[in-house]
């Protein structure tokens, strides 16, 4: 289960409603949620991507579709909003206190749900994880 950081700490995506305040990632953007949009179980194409931030290791899954704030080492400066379907072992994202290293990206097929967040401020982000795990990655919202 999906999960977004909160003032108050990891809430489930299920959770979340209008007018939600998020932990925004973009400096000067506020995260504050404009709509959730709950899609059905099924067949989707999904994106599993790995990541490790010192000794710690997890993994968040989704749509090929959904950008993630990224850091292409071989060629950028900064992070800037990429296609989960565009990211590569060895690029960086964000997390709420530091960086995190993409280990493994696999690409596959599910029977799954997607939460989509939209956010007040198109330019802003948030960030997502799992539940299971202590840390965030900066998504766009």
């Amino acid at each position: 289960n999906a999960s977004a950081l909160t003032r108050a700490g990891a809430v489930s995506l299920l959770d979340l409603h209008e007018g939600c305040e998020l932990v925004p990632g973009r400096s000067g953007h506020e995260a504050v949620v404009r709509s959730v949009c709950r899609h059905e179980l099924c067949e989707r194409r999904v994106v599993i991507l790995r990541f490790q931030c010192v000794e710690t290791e997890w993994s968040l899954t989704v749509t090929p579709d959904h950008a993630l704030m990224v850091l292409r080492q071989a060629c950028q400066r900064t992070f800037r909003p990429t296609l989960a379907s565009e990211v590569q072992s060895g690029d960086r994202v964000r997390t709420q206190s530091s960086e995190a290293i993409v280990t493994q990206v696999e690409h596959g097929i599910l029977d799954t749900e997607v939460t989509e967040i939209q956010l007040t401020d198109v330019h802003g982000s948030f960030f997502a994880g799992d539940e299971s795990s202590s840390t965030f990655v900066e998504v766009c919202g």
